[in-house]
């Protein structure tokens, strides 16, 4: 669409001129490679961690910060004891960029 910039794109800025971290980019691409294929990625942030061998902690500052960005939406998902289990991570377009 006019106006919008895939996620996928190597030069990921944010409106306030900010840019990724290192580890944002790569999650960003992981999450965009999956939801171009599958819709999106059901995982936990554990898994994460020990895909991108990083800290859960540094997983979850980083998708905090591409959610509040608005790159990536998550779903969160209860099991029937109302725990929450894996989420579900998508990415989404970046607009007027």
């Amino acid at each position: 669409m006019p106006g919008e910039k895939s996620v996928t794109s190597d030069a990921w800025a944010t409106g306030d001129g900010g840019h990724l971290t290192k580890t944002q980019r790569d999650l960003l691409r992981f999450i965009a490679g999956e939801t171009a294929v599958n819709g999106g990625v059901r995982c936990t942030k554990r898994e994460l961690a020990d895909q991108f061998g990083r800290n859960v902690k540094t997983i979850d500052r980083c998708l905090s910060d591409l959610r509040r960005r608005g790159f990536v939406e998550a779903e969160m998902t209860f099991d029937e004891r109302g725990a929450q289990v894996a989420s579900t991570y998508r990415a989404v377009l970046a607009k007027g960029a």
